[in-house]
């Protein structure tokens, strides 16, 4: 349909007032120039939920920066974890931050749903591809929140924290690592699970 013309407007109006979910990913504000913006969709159906995927979101300096999955994987923070120490960043594989956003879109709809479930009135879900990339960072974060210690581009070996291990056993299904971490708030001490077992085979000292 042509969104710039009367017609299509009208069309997608229609389409919307029995909808239950409405996905998009025009630039922010593109929608409210052509008069079919959540407020006014919202207006027509109060059920409707609508979730709008952007770079950088609907608010913020970066709202009106274009980007593709590589500038929002590196603006989120995964590229300068990844790659040798004495190389330039590299992107993973997969379509990182392009995956990540579809996956909060996803959730934030389902969790619009049931909101919906309990009020009879819908929400609109604003997902940003950086902020989704940077919650991928859940090995890295940490070591800032209880240490203060940045986490660089360390290959195919992991800094995990000042922390000493010894093998003391073998857990039931395989061997497994635990550590724990001096910070501020501490000693956090971290179990692993193996294979759905909890592991008894490693401890941290």
């Amino acid at each position: 349909m042509n969104w710039e013309s009367e017609t299509g407007k009208d069309l997608f109006k229609r389409l919307a007032k029995t909808a239950d979910f409405i996905m998009e990913s025009f630039p922010p504000g593109y929608l409210e120039r052509m008069g079919l913006n959540y407020e006014v969709l919202n207006r027509i159906n109060p059920r409707l939920i609508m979730a709008s995927v952007t770079p950088f979101g609907q608010t913020g300096p970066f709202k009106d920066f274009k980007a593709g999955d590589l500038i929002a994987s590196a603006m989120g923070g995964m590229v300068g974890c990844t790659g040798e120490p004495d190389r330039a960043p590299v992107r993973i594989s997969a379509d990182l931050a392009y995956c990540q956003a579809g996956v909060h879109a996803a959730i934030g709809l389902l969790i619009a749903l049931s909101h919906r479930a309990a009020t009879g009135r819908g929400q609109w879900v604003d997902v940003s591809m950086q902020a989704s990339t940077v919650r991928t960072l859940h090995t890295q974060l940490p070591y800032w929140e209880y240490s203060n210690h940045i986490v660089h581009r360390s290959g195919i070996r992991r800094f995990r924290g000042e922390s000493r291990h010894k093998r003391s056993g073998r857990a039931r299904m395989g061997l497994c690592p635990g550590c724990s971490l001096e910070g501020p708030l501490g000693r956090s001490r971290c179990g692993s699970w193996w294979n759905g077992s909890k592991a008894r085979g490693w401890q941290a000292v």
